[in-house]
């Protein structure tokens, strides 16, 4: 009821804009009142959820309260007198381990004065007149442009009415975000108001004696504990974690730019956690892409499906019924990282050469394993800068046959000997080593047969397969993942299985990723593997030395 009331509003405020859009815009500007008490709902059009909060704020007291979803979650604001900080206070339930549910308290130190809770004035322009339930409403609006990459339009519009003291109060906001490059529409909420109070009580703004708040971290020290404590639902959170993952994360935006990298990180954040709600296989966690889009992160997947016909210089040896005989005296489990095969976990950085990774550590761990374990670390930047005839861009993506097929005829040089990996395309040195390590050939592994696979990792080493990478894979941490929305995607990602195992009865693949250690397991990603999971059975290819 609540929802269409405010639905109600909203078209009856719309139609009465229409109708008065040519009137004199009036020239006051908005001043809001300094003592409020009020109840809201804000309306995600994106997301179809509606968010119930009620506010009480005393600029005189330097106090405030916001109560979300009825009081199941509260935040209280003090302000310390002579000082540049205020203690934030935050109350939620938590489920005990027999299901009791109990109310915690947190609070945390800010700094800065108090701000008022009411939508941001500073880019809104008088835009006309209209009139609903027998008042005079002014309607104020603003566009903002960002520019670069994540450039798009902030729309605003604020319907006010005055009070007879000369305060405005807010009726109605709507904010509306899109990207300038399509047109595309990715946050767009309306706040309704009601019941205006100019009454508030020091007792309405007081925390109850009943709870302990025993939590008095320095905030931003640990991004993990922040986000614990904090919930992606409540806009002065939202503030919060973003502010704690900038500093985690040393990045810096231009001021524009803030609200659209906010809005980003508070979209995955409240993905990240309802996902992780439900206990799935896999867990995932808030990384350094979650103030991107997933466009923005296309640098990241830069590998395109190999040639469905080509086999390799060399055919598997192995039919699958030889296979199948084979598999039974294979290890139920296979790390290869434990033989020493494998080095460290790199990073491509911000260049979309995860087809070079790939290949190049497939290269690697068959050396180190003809070699009883002895491993040079191979350089990937050769391949960016000098597999370009056979079918690779460099920094702009390849493919894992022609990589291999590169490296069988050029041979590849360690990184000490070519040169740093730089992020992106350089001239090719290749001349000017002293020395390459050198393959026969390469294979692919029988596809969408994983005992084929696993016969090939016990025999030669690692394997570098292509897959599909989408956004939830990006922001991974933990368990067996599995998501039934990149079955059947394109090829966009080359990546390197190094083992198996099983846990929980699940079948997996260790998977050697290409973007760095904080990302996932160490790195690396568990891949179920009782089904062609993201296609990683389509495209397997290893080395012959």
């Amino acid at each position: 009821m609540v929802y269409l009331t405010a639905l109600l509003i909203w078209f009856t405020i719309t139609f009465y804009h229409s109708c008065n859009c040519e009137q004199e815009k009036s020239n006051h500007t908005i001043n809001y009142p300094t003592e409020y008490h009020l109840r809201a709902e804000e309306i995600n059009l994106v997301t179809g959820i509606v968010k119930p909060f009620e506010v009480w704020y005393s600029e005189k007291l330097d106090r405030y309260r916001s109560d979300y979803f009825g009081g199941s979650c509260k935040e209280y604001y003090v302000s310390k007198a002579k000082k540049p900080y205020g203690i934030l206070y935050t109350t939620h339930p938590i489920a005990t381990m027999d299901l009791k549910n109990e109310i915690v308290c947190n609070k945390v130190k800010l700094k800065g004065s108090m701000e008022n809770l009411l939508p941001d004035t500073e880019n809104l322009e008088p835009n006309g007149e209209t009139e609903y339930d027998g008042r005079k409403i002014q309607i104020w609006y603003g566009e903002t442009t960002v520019l670069g990459i994540v450039g798009g339009r902030v729309e605003e519009t604020l319907w006010t009415y005055r009070l007879a003291d000369g305060k405005d109060v807010p009726i109605r906001y709507e904010s509306k975000k899109s990207k300038s490059w399509n047109g595309h529409i990715f946050k767009h909420t309306i706040t309704n108001y009601y019941n205006f109070n100019s009454t508030v009580l020091l007792e309405d703004l007081t925390l109850s004696d009943d709870l302990d708040c025993t939590f008095d971290a320095k905030f931003g020290k640990n991004l993990k504990e922040d986000l614990q404590i904090l919930h992606p639902d409540i806009p002065s959170h939202v503030n919060l974690g973003y502010t704690s993952y900038l500093q985690h994360h040393k990045k810096k935006y231009i001021e524009s730019e803030h609200d659209f990298r906010k809005d980003i990180f508070s979209h995955n954040w409240r993905h990240i956690r309802e996902h992780n709600l439900k206990n799935l296989s896999y867990k995932m966690a808030i990384n350094e892409f979650s103030d991107r889009t997933d466009e923005e992160l296309k640098y990241l997947t830069g590998t395109r499906a190999p040639h469905e016909k080509v086999e390799g210089t060399h055919p598997f040896p192995y039919t699958l019924e030889q296979v199948d005989a084979l598999v039974e005296e294979l290890p139920k489990e296979l790390d290869l990282r434990l033989e020493g095969f494998i080095r460290p976990i790199k990073s491509q950085g911000h260049c979309g050469s995860c087809w070079a990774f790939s290949s190049t550590a497939a290269v690697e761990g068959a050396i180190a394993k003809s070699l009883g374990g002895k491993s040079f670390d191979l350089s990937e930047q050769s391949l960016v800068d000098c597999a370009w005839g056979y079918g690779n861009e460099g920094c702009n993506g390849g493919m894992l046959d022609t990589a291999f097929e590169y490296i069988a005829k050029n041979g590849i040089p360690t990184s000490e000997d070519y040169g740093t990996y730089e992020e992106l395309d350089d001239y090719c040195e290749l001349e000017n080593v002293s020395s390459v390590h050198e393959i026969v050939g390469f294979t692919r592994v029988t596809p969408r047969s994983p005992n084929s696979l696993k016969v090939a990792l016990n025999k030669y080493g690692p394997v570098a397969v292509a897959i599909h990478v989408n956004m939830n894979m990006k922001q991974y941490s933990s368990g067996i993942y599995y998501d039934p929305e990149c079955q059947g995607q394109d090829i966009n990602h080359g990546v390197t299985i190094i083992g198996y195992g099983v846990r929980d009865d699940q079948e997996y693949w260790i998977v050697r990723n290409s973007w760095g250690t904080d990302w996932g397991e160490g790195g690396y990603i568990l891949m179920a593997a009782d089904i062609d999971n993201c296609s990683i059975l389509d495209y397997p290819y290893y080395a012959i030395v």
